[in-house]
């Protein structure tokens, strides 16, 4: 007899990982919605029938070859059949070089890499004593030196990324002489990514997932002679050999939801002042809860969730004590409901409290997304007549970036560097520049994240590489934005730990840092230079007394605009369109209409 949910959702000695949140539909568990899988000899044969298998499942695919331009061609057909992204990069994988400048471009072309898979291979079939020390080594710059070189660089930006999945593309003569062709430098080779692929999967144990796949025969270019296939099939237990289509549902297996069964792998008062609020306009950005059950996997078919927390709507009802909103009142809502009555909440640090019901706060707090949802007045923000509803949701981000701008203390002539060009980093941009700072630069690893980012704000940009310290980038940074100390206010937005050492290396001595983004729940910062500089480090959660008034303040006088952010608008009954949007990378705020709303 199996146990129940609720016992194999526990967590005990021995097994101190939470039970995954993996949804019941088989088909669900194995779809890529969003993720950018990168396949190197992806032209044909395994590599292709890998990258086709993965468009299938809906995820964008970068194909890399070396020779076969025919992967252009396949790259825009898969784009076209499945709706997802697809580019083609000519990648001679035995470059160290090369990986490292292409992996860059598919970073600034899909702004991440959730899947890398290390297939390309060769062989030549000769025993050792016909082979050339250059036919050796043409074999081993392909099978190990491309793997390795793919897994160092692939591997750093999982790290920073704080998740990835690295695929190694082995075969059976890895484990077994591979009889009767003769292939010694092949099976070595296998051999070795096979246990550099364990290895790794131990290394990499906090930050990626690391499988490797193990073919046998299969109906490729990479296919024995007529005779050893005939002689092949006698020994072999099915007698035939495989058909690529059959390595799809096994690759595709490795990074599937579904994988997780296997690794277990895991990613975390008085009525009479409520009113109650017609919710209009809701964002789709909880995309974690929609797809992964939250960070904390408190969500799940047994437990559901109500989602939504950026919104805005028009009251419906209010409570006999509400005094200053009356129904058919346009408003904003500040999502998290403080007990009013702890200490926290007594000193005006309400965003700290202990009690708080945050909107859409598993397992048991739900969120916006419904036909009318109840909150205290003193949460309810009136909109002025030239703020609009869908604008209106924008302002829980607004307020979040105006905490971390009033956290800093941003004075007029300073200069600011905001780290992460998302909605919020944006956002806070656009803050620091309406508070006064002389220059601001904002960071981001994506090219088009930084091009939207000076279309919104007056701001310079800059693009860390990949392949250079957190040291030798802030110096790059201070060069290029003229900081000849350091900037006053770093803004960190991304929560990305590489960029925050990055970060406070930038800062001039006696500067502020003020942590917005969350990410990793450990991380390691350059204690030494932030107590050689004596900066001011400070972090921010959500927002407080006054962010909303100020935020609705910054809209109204036009010194910061969010329409531009505003990506599209699905009424309620498509509202996984909006999220399926989002996963997919589509536009920045798709935003959802309330239950039954026309408007």
């Amino acid at each position: 007899m199996s146990m129940s949910v609720e016992d194999a959702t526990k967590v005990r000695d021995g097994f101190p990982k939470p039970f995954p949140n993996i949804p019941s539909n088989v088909v669900e568990q194995f779809r890529l919605n969003g993720k950018v899988c990168v396949v190197n000899g992806a032209a044909d044969g395994l590599g292709y029938a890998v990258a086709e298998g993965y468009a299938e499942a809906g995820g964008n695919v970068a194909l890399w070859y070396n020779s076969n331009d025919a992967a252009i061609e396949k790259a825009r057909s898969l784009s076209e059949q499945h709706g997802i992204k697809a580019s083609a990069y000519k990648v001679d994988v035995s470059d160290a070089q090369q990986i490292q400048d292409s992996l860059k471009k598919v970073l600034d072309d899909f702004g991440k890499i959730d899947i890398y898979v290390a297939n390309a291979g060769m062989a030549i079939s000769k025993p050792i004593l016909e082979q050339t020390i250059e036919e050796y080594k043409k074999q081993m710059s392909v099978n190990v030196d491309g793997v390795v070189y793919s897994a160092k660089y692939a591997g750093e930006i999982f790290k920073r990324q704080g998740f990835g999945n690295f695929i190694i593309t082995s075969s059976m003569s890895a484990h077994i002489v591979n009889v009767p062709t003769d292939q010694p430098v092949y099976n070595g080779s296998k051999a070795f990514i096979t246990h550099f692929g364990k290895s790794l999967a131990r290394e990499w144990r906090e930050f990626a997932r690391v499988n490797i796949v193990s073919p046998g025969f299969f109906d490729t270019k990479m296919g024995a002679s007529p005779e050893a296939l005939n002689e092949a099939y006698r020994m072999a237990v099915l007698g035939r050999q495989g058909h690529v289509k059959e390595i799809k549902g096994l690759i595709s297996l490795e990074f599937s939801q579904k994988n997780q069964i296997f690794f277990l792998r895991l990613r975390k008062r008085c009525e009479a002042y409520y009113f109650i609020f017609s919710s209009r306009i809701i964002d789709s950005n909880q995309v974690h809860f929609w797809t992964e059950g939250g960070f904390a996997r408190k969500v799940s078919e047994q437990h559901p969730l109500v989602m939504g927390h950026e919104a805005s709507g028009t009251i419906h009802k209010v409570g006999p004590s509400v005094s200053q909103l009356k129904p058919g009142d346009r408003v904003a809502i500040e999502p998290g409901f403080s007990c009013k009555s702890c200490s926290y909440c007594k000193s005006g640090r309400y965003n700290l409290c202990r009690d708080m019901k945050f909107a859409a706060d598993p397992p048991s707090t739900h969120g916006t997304l419904s036909r009318f949802f109840k909150i205290p007045e003193d949460f309810a923000y009136k909109l002025p007549d030239s703020i609009s509803l869908k604008e209106a949701v924008l302002v829980e981000p607004l307020g979040v970036a105006v905490h971390g701008v009033r956290l800093a203390d941003i004075r007029p002539g300073q200069d600011v560097i905001v780290q992460g060009a998302g909605t919020v980093g944006c956002l806070t941009a656009a803050t620091a520049k309406a508070y006064g700072a002389r220059t601001v630069v904002i960071t981001d690893i994506n090219a088009e994240k930084l091009s939207f980012a000076r279309s919104i704000v007056e701001c310079h940009t800059f693009q860390p590489r990949l392949d250079a310290t957190p040291g030798q980038e802030a110096t790059r940074l201070k060069q290029e934005a003229g900081f000849d100390l350091g900037a006053d206010v770093v803004l960190e937005c991304t929560g990305v730990e590489t960029s925050a050492h990055t970060g406070i290396l930038s800062l001039a001595p006696g500067g502020v840092f003020v942590q917005i983004g969350l990410g990793k729940a450990v991380q390691y910062l350059p204690i030494h230079a932030m107590c050689e500089k004596e900066i001011v480090m400070k972090t921010c959660f959500r927002y407080g007394p006054g962010d909303f008034e100020i935020a609705l303040g910054l809209l109204e006088s036009r010194k910061v605009s969010v329409s531009s952010f505003i990506s599209s608008i699905v009424p309620f009954e498509k509202a996984p369109e909006a999220w399926d949007r989002t996963m997919r990378g589509q536009g920045i705020k798709n935003l959802i209409r309330g239950v039954g709303d026309g408007a």
